[in-house]
């Protein structure tokens, strides 16, 4: 077991349908012996869809082949059959090979070549005798690469066997040229002279001809181009000639308000004069309320109560929160579902290309590497797999749908439903479809939220104040100037740098848009506010 040999003897086990062929050269391990003395060996065959880029193959050998030469032990080989083969560390033995074989016995292997030296077999018995015996082995390894570097330099390409049998046959003598006198020789030349100069004549003519014409060509280009270029700058001074005449400042009379008389832009005058009034009187009652609302809401945080759209916020975040937990699972069961369905799928592709094959012969089946035990075994266990996995994939699509219907259920059954936009809407079919709807909620929530506040501070700011409780009316005379109220300080700034919010102005009295601004609270601070101010409990 274990021994590397060769096989020696072609052997075409596939036209008896008996497996792979075992050809002559083939190098393989024995890997089994039987009781009728049978040698089964193993050797790889290049397959680059199997892994690792080869595949093993296995055949039995009979005894009497066996012993009849058809294998051989394969530790060693000639030089000749090692020719396409590589290995990573190749043995040498150099007696009695030249130069030309040499060469490729020492290039088999791709980490380590080693050659093997007969000293006492390369060295003549004079060069033995002239320098004795080798007194190191350092001296040893050059006497031998000294003999047989003289050995291979003898060694001599291989010729043709008919230059064995006879000397070849001399070249034919060429013939001799004649011998031409001055006379003749001088009449050549100018002859040969005259041929030239008239070809090079011709040339030049055709060549001043080619180039008239390209002159012409360019020529009639440049004149079209420079039409070209004065049609455009006509062009373009007309479009400037345009924009001119567009730019030109138009009569007073032609203008918005220069058909209107004196009186009709007195009264214009007027009517904006009132609009800024009433504008800078709304302006001032909204800050009023912002600033009831800043403080307001500092008093809420200082007293760590948070405001009624924070607590919505934050119910409507556990709610979401619970949902997305039984959405998890519903994930999770569909990506089983997926991954289940893609192994049955499989199977049953398998199964159809093995339903090709279904009515093949025996022998038909052998060729192919298989028998029909083992397609049929084979055909049984897919099948029992397929249903397997199908029957996965059903289970796990049932689970998905139940913990979605679930998760879906946790946010529709509960009061802050109809806020959310969740009431009465049916179940998504995908999970991904409902954490998309469960996202959207959670904006919801938070505008909900900021709206409930929004509206509070409203409602605050348009309520009454209570009337005084006296025991008689009010006497009837015309009511009292109300007495100017307190400076108060604006929550939105410090006491000690913060300019101080005042009440409404009366529309007599419109101050200029600078003054009002730089001591007020804008309802746009007033939202930036109210939002950086959430529950730490619930989410934004």
């Amino acid at each position: 077991m274990g021994d590397v040999v060769r096989v020696r003897k072609n052997d075409y086990r596939s036209r008896r349908g008996e497996g792979p062929d075992a050809l002559n050269g083939y190098r393989a391990v024995v890997t089994g012996l039987d009781d009728r003395h049978r040698i089964e060996i193993t050797w790889r065959v290049t397959d680059t869809k199997a892994p690792g880029g080869y595949r093993e193959e296995s055949a039995w050998v009979p005894a009497q082949k066996a012993t009849g030469g058809a294998l051989s032990l394969g530790y060693a080989m000639t030089i000749a059959a090692s020719l396409g083969l590589t290995c990573n560390t190749s043995l040498m033995y150099g007696h009695g090979a030249n130069a030309f074989a040499t060469y490729p016995g020492i290039t088999r292997a791709r980490r380590q070549n080693h050659l093997w030296l007969p000293l006492a077999a390369l060295e003549d018995e004079r060069t033995r005798a002239r320098l004795g015996e080798a007194r190191s082995e350092k001296e040893r390894l050059e006497r031998a690469i000294d003999a047989f570097a003289r050995f291979l330099g003898q060694s001599r390409p291989d010729g043709m066997v008919s230059d064995l049998l006879r000397e070849p046959p001399a070249p034919a003598p060429l013939p001799r040229q004649r011998e031409l006198s001055a006379e003749e020789a001088r009449a050549e030349s100018e002859r040969r002279l005259r041929q030239t100069n008239t070809s090079v004549a011709k040339a030049a003519r055709a060549k001043s001809v080619s180039l008239s014409h390209r002159r012409a060509e360019d020529e009639a280009q440049l004149r079209e181009q420079a039409r070209l270029d004065e049609e455009k700058a006509k062009q373009l001074l007309a479009h400037l000639e345009a924009c001119a005449e567009k730019r030109t400042v138009p009569s007073w009379q032609a203008r918005v308000y220069g058909t209107l008389s004196a009186r009709e832009l007195n009264h214009r005058i007027t009517e904006g004069d009132r609009l800024a009034v009433d504008a800078e009187a709304k302006a001032a009652k909204a800050e009023t309320t912002a600033c009831e609302l800043a403080a307001r809401l500092d008093q809420q945080a200082a007293t760590g109560q948070p405001t009624q759209g924070q607590r919505f916020t934050a119910e409507a975040g556990q709610i979401l929160d619970q949902a997305e937990t039984h959405l998890a699972t519903a994930q999770e069961h569909e990506r089983t579902a997926a991954a289940a369905a893609g192994q049955a799928e499989d199977r049953t592709s398998q199964l159809a290309k093995l339903a090709e094959s279904e009515g093949e012969s025996r022998l038909a089946l052998r060729l192919a590497g298989t028998s029909l035990k083992e397609h049929r075994e084979l055909t049984e266990r897919l099948t029992r797999e397929g249903a397997a996995y199908w029957n996965l994939a059903a289970d796990a699509r049932r689970d998905a749908r139940q913990a979605l219907e679930g998760a879906w259920e946790t946010v529709r059954d509960h009061r802050i439903a109809q806020a959310l936009g969740a009431a009465g809407q049916p179940v998504p079919d995908r999970a991904d479809k409902a954490a998309e709807r469960f996202l959207e909620m959670r904006s919801a929530a938070s505008r909900h939220g900021h709206g409930m506040d929004n509206a509070t501070a409203t409602t605050s700011a348009a309520r009454p104040a209570r009337p005084e409780s006296s025991g008689s009316s009010p006497p009837a005379t015309a009511p009292r100037p109300p007495k100017p109220e307190p400076r108060r300080p604006c929550a939105l700034r410090s006491p000690k740098s913060s300019p101080t919010c005042t009440p409404a102005r009366r529309r007599d009295a419109a101050p200029s848009s600078r003054n009002r601004r730089s001591g007020s609270c804008s309802p746009s601070r007033l939202l930036s506010h109210t939002r950086s101010r959430r529950n730490p409990g619930g989410r934004a």
